[in-house]
Formats: C-alpha cells, structure tokens, sequence
C-alpha cells in the first residue's frame, strides 16, 4: 500500500459513508496480531500480510471501517489509516458510461465495464468475436 495518509478517526468528508472501507496499516505486538488473526472480523485481502519491525512488533495491513478503527484503537492498537476503497471504487464505477461501449460490434472496449450478456462471451458461434479474442 502506498502513500498512506493519516485520516482522523471521527467522521470524514462528506461523500463518506459509514460502513466505507479504508487500506490500514496496523503497528501490532505477537499478541495483538494472534488476536486479531483469530477473528473473522477482519479483511486482510487474500491473505494475511505482517511485516516485521525492528523493535518486535509487526506492520499488519487490513481492510477496516471507522466503526473497526475505533474498537482496535481501543485495544490499544496504533493504526495508520490509508485511502478510502469504497470511495474509491465509487469513483471508478461513476466512469462507467451508459450505452454499448461496443458501438454494435464495431469497436473494442475501453476502460473499466462489466459484461452483462449477449453475444461475443466464451464459447461464442460469432466469428468475429472469435477473431477478436485471438
């Protein structure tokens, strides 16, 4: 995770929502990351991640909302807080445009889309989209 801004635990901007999803950086003792690692309460993406520290702690990166900021800060655990995924996503989806990003078959598509039916998937009898895939 790069470029990990600090974000103040307390409400956020105001597009913010309250179960977003923030990248954090979590500074845990052996200890702490057992706890946490045996909970289901936590995203650590496709797999746990504990770098370790100099002094005998280890960096641990989970997936957390504010709600999950606050109870781990409570444990006494110091967590550095990164961007805001939900937001994020949120953003990225806005880019999606209305229409046929295909323009009938006529052009390839750009950009970030999701294939909701019709013609041209795996196992497609329409030879240009078999061209297309080669």
């Amino acid at each position: 995770m790069a470029d990990m801004s600090v974000d103040p635990p307390g409400p956020g901007p105001a597009d913010e929502r309250e179960d977003d999803v923030f990248a954090a950086r979590l500074r845990v003792d052996p200890e702490q990351a057992r706890k946490i690692l045996d909970t289901d309460r936590f995203d650590f993406g496709d797999r746990p991640r504990i770098t370790p520290n100099a002094d005998g702690t280890g960096t641990l990166d989970l997936f957390v909302t504010r709600a999950q900021v606050a109870e781990l800060q409570a444990d006494g655990i110091t967590v550095e807080l990164g961007h805001n995924q939900s937001a994020r996503a949120r953003e990225r989806v806005a880019e999606l445009g209305e229409g046929d990003r295909y323009e009938g078959s006529r052009e390839i598509p750009h950009g970030v889309g999701q294939k909701t039916g019709g013609r041209g998937g795996p196992g497609s009898s329409d030879p240009k989209a078999q061209e297309r895939r080669s």
